[in-house]
């Protein structure tokens, strides 16, 4: 944020300052020559799969071959002994026919369970076109999606899906983004993928939180109270039982809470003032906190669970509380938005702020005893997951 230019960020899309807007459903510019995020995906996969092709070519081995089809157990047209070109009824009839053939009602063969298994295995993927898609693609290993599983337990950690919506995921880049997604991303599709995110967090604070507060609060005594507040307490109490919800909801209201004091400075004095004072000590110790937890990591490290946990927030930490600034700035700082507008919303989301600091909690650490609550809740949270996928089925 400028001093004497209040509200102007980074933009990373297009590499310069500006201000973000704070309109609901307002798109970056630049976003209308980029493809949806589903496929700017596949041509990261795509340039992956072509990756490891290519480092594969000059590796001499002796393939495992199937009993059936001659071919590898990982390569599924020649399990089920079909053409890849094949149509969805040639691959139903390859499938029958084997089935008859290799069951181990019929079969008295040892390895006719295995290859039953192999040949079901095939069908599953190729008798489903958009599994089929994805593993002409990519292979197997885009099929079973390992990157989504991974991505999920990130997210249930940082408090679920729920608190994703307002907060975002944690950045990465592309390096690490490949460790979790199995991906070759390129810097633009990355930074494309994150403007959508921080334009999802802005609508959702927007539409979900202080619009609701805005419209259905009567003010009284200078504090909001009404309809607005506990509709919003409500959903907040929904929020706090999974992985560091509360630990992530308190960062992020003070963050808020930091913008909107920054906004009431009324001079480029008063802005470097608050900037040396406050925000500048915090981003320091946040940065000195992340070196710290980075300089402990031996070995017995990524045995330990808490300390595990204590790495992951403390690296994690400083990127959910700038994307929180952002979000908040474009609320309340976009000057495209009428004054009155402005102060509106930031009376609006003061209250947000501190209403999250107080169902929050500051993050103290991982131990033992943190740990079991932790898990307890990651476990619910992936059955309730899991529940949810069995129920849209």
């Amino acid at each position: 944020m400028f001093l004497c230019r209040p509200g102007r960020c980074w933009d990373e899309f297009a590499c310069r300052y500006a201000y973000p807007s704070g309109a609901v459903g307002d798109v970056h510019p630049l976003l209308a020559t980029c493809a949806a995020e589903e496929r700017l995906r596949e041509q990261a996969l795509k340039r992956e799969s072509r990756r490891r092709r290519s480092a594969k070519r000059d590796v001499t081995y002796e393939p495992t071959k199937s009993s059936r089809g001659g071919g590898s157990d990982g390569d599924y047209y020649a399990v089920l002994g079909v053409e890849r070109d094949a149509t969805a009824r040639q691959i139903k009839e390859a499938y029958n026919r084997l089935v008859l053939e290799i069951h181990p009602d019929k079969n008295p063969s040892k390895s006719a369970a295995s290859q039953f298994d192999a040949v079901t295995k095939a069908y599953r993927v190729l008798g489903n076109a958009e599994k089929r898609r994805k593993y002409d693609i990519g292979g197997t290993s885009v099929v079973e999606d390992i990157g989504e599983k991974k991505r999920d337990a990130v997210r249930a950690l940082f408090g679920g899906d729920a608190l994703y919506n307002i907060v975002g995921d944690v950045k990465t880049g592309s390096f690490s983004q490949r460790v979790v997604d199995g991906l070759d991303w390129t810097q633009d599709e990355l930074a494309a993928c994150r403007q959508r995110m921080l334009q999802r967090c802005r609508d959702e604070l927007l539409t979900a939180y202080l619009q609701p507060l805005q419209h259905g609060n009567t003010k009284t005594g200078g504090h909001h109270d009404g309809v607005g507040l506990t509709d919003v307490k409500r959903r907040l109490q929904g929020l706090l039982n999974t992985g560091l919800a509360k630990e992530v909801l308190c960062a992020v209201g003070q963050e808020y809470m930091r913008v909107v004091r920054y906004s009431e400075a009324r001079s480029a004095l008063q802005r470097l003032q608050f900037f040396l004072h406050v925000i500048a000590p915090h981003r320091v110790q946040r940065r000195v906190d992340k070196w710290r937890a980075l300089g402990r990591i031996r070995q017995h490290t990524f045995k330990d669970s808490a300390a595990m946990v204590d790495l992951a927030w403390y690296t994690s930490v400083e990127e959910l509380e700038s994307t929180a600034r952002w979000v908040a700035t474009a609320v309340i700082l976009d000057p495209r938005l009428p004054l009155e507008e402005r102060q509106r919303r930031r009376e609006a989301l003061r209250v947000i702020a501190e209403t999250f600091v107080v169902y929050g909690q500051v993050y103290k650490g991982a131990n033992r005893q943190t740990m079991d609550t932790l898990m307890n809740s990651l476990r619910e949270y992936k059955q309730q997951q899991q529940q949810q996928r069995r129920d849209s089925q």
